[in-house]
């Protein structure tokens, strides 16, 4: 972090609370032992860092969090919470991030992962499994950058590496039925979790 932190309790005490509230976890209950961050497969990549992104929420800065590539680049394979020995579920919260996120509205430092994450939901969602194919094409259109690796890609495609055409499992209501049970469990929990941050208030 290389930008200053201007601590306030009344900032700090709203974006914490609300974290708390919709993640159901207790981040304050963190002291630092960066052991979510030794673990993190893709720490080396993120600017911050499971554990960082933890003591951001405590300082309540909510734009630097909300902004941070970070969240984005969380592949959600649970080791920090596995590993967590105050039993943080550290990766409920980098989800709870990505909910504020996409509820504030893109910024210029994520609209790019952002993209990339909702094409491959959307590739899993309507074929039933990752095509990298199908995923490229669309990042290229639709995040305007036609040529950039263009001679790598079109190599992968010539030596097989890539199919052309995706695959598309035979079970697709099944998936589709995952992602209505998500979307359900999901919009369940934010319910709760704003009845009961009214009954707190």
């Amino acid at each position: 972090m290389t930008a200053a932190l201007a601590y306030t309790p009344a900032r700090r005490r709203d974006f914490l609370s609300e974290v708390d509230s919709l993640s159901g976890q207790h981040v304050e209950l963190c002291y630092h032992c960066h052991t979510c961050s030794a673990g993190c497969l893709v720490s080396a990549s993120m600017p911050h860092g499971p554990d960082r992104m933890l003591r951001l929420i405590e300082l309540g800065e909510r734009s630097q969090a909300l902004a941070a590539p970070d969240i984005w680049l969380c592949v959600g394979c649970e080791t920090c919470t596995a590993r967590c020995p105050n039993g943080i579920d550290v990766a409920r919260v980098m989800d709870t991030l990505r909910h504020l996120s996409l509820a504030a509205g893109a910024t210029r430092e994520t609209r790019r992962l952002r993209l990339f994450h909702d094409i491959y939901m959307k590739v899993v969602r309507y074929t039933g499994r990752s095509s990298e194919a199908l995923m490229l094409g669309l990042y290229k259109v639709l995040g305007l950058d036609l040529f950039s690796d263009l001679g790598a890609g079109l190599q992968l495609v010539l030596r097989g590496k890539i199919p052309i055409i995706p695959e598309v499992i035979g079970e697709r209501k099944q998936v589709e039925r995952l992602f209505a049970a998500a979307r359900e469990a999901d919009r369940r929990e934010q319910a709760a979790a704003r009845a009961e941050k009214g009954r707190t208030a």
